[in-house]
């Protein structure tokens, strides 16, 4: 997996695009919809086999579009990915790389207060389509699962920040093992 690939993807996925006033440093624009552009989803990077990166679990700053580096990979990132990805997926091995996503809910629940939740999944729905769309333009191969653990155990997070983040979703990541072949086109009738 290229990590320009994945580069392109955060971008054009989940980079914040703009501030909205009058509380622009709490509300943004970005490529997925958030109710009231409130935006409470972080996404962590688990990179197994990214060409360009260091192999361990990685934050995304949407905001300087720039990945910080949290933990090496170990046995346990590796089971954590097997739970939450590799398992769920079905899959045969462990993908290269995958994303981690996770909800600050305070971000949305001082505003929304009895419809915080409801909106924090809806934001996830969007979120992850167009991560989906978006890493099938690139030519990525992905798989999104639903499997989210309550509460949170990865080890590269600190357990007081655990605390206060909830599980939402997950994305296998990787380039397919073969060649996609163009759908078949039927024309539309006028």
């Amino acid at each position: 997996m290229p990590l320009p690939l994945l580069g392109a993807l955060l971008a054009r996925a989940a980079r914040v695009r703009g501030h909205l006033a009058p509380r622009a440093y709490q509300q943004t624009q970005r490529p997925a919809p958030s109710g009231g552009a409130r935006h409470s989803l972080e996404i962590y990077l688990l990179a197994r086999s990214v060409e360009g990166l260091t192999a361990g679990a990685h934050h995304y700053d949407p905001f300087g579009h720039t990945l910080h580096r949290l933990a090496p990979w170990t046995d346990e990132l590796a089971a954590f990915q097997r739970r939450t990805v590799t398992g769920p997926a079905l899959l045969d091995s462990a993908p290269p790389a995958s994303l981690c996503l996770v909800s600050v809910a305070a971000r949305t629940t001082w505003k929304y207060e009895g419809m915080a939740l409801s909106l924090i999944y809806r934001d996830t729905g969007c979120l992850m389509q167009t991560l989906s769309l978006t890493a099938a333009d690139l030519g990525l191969a992905s798989c999104l699962t639903g499997s989210m653990e309550a509460p949170l155990t990865a080890s590269f997070l600190h357990p007081s920040l655990c605390a206060h983040l909830s599980h939402v979703g997950n994305m296998a990541l990787g380039l397919p093992t073969s060649p996609l072949a163009a759908p078949e086109v039927t024309p539309l009738a006028p």
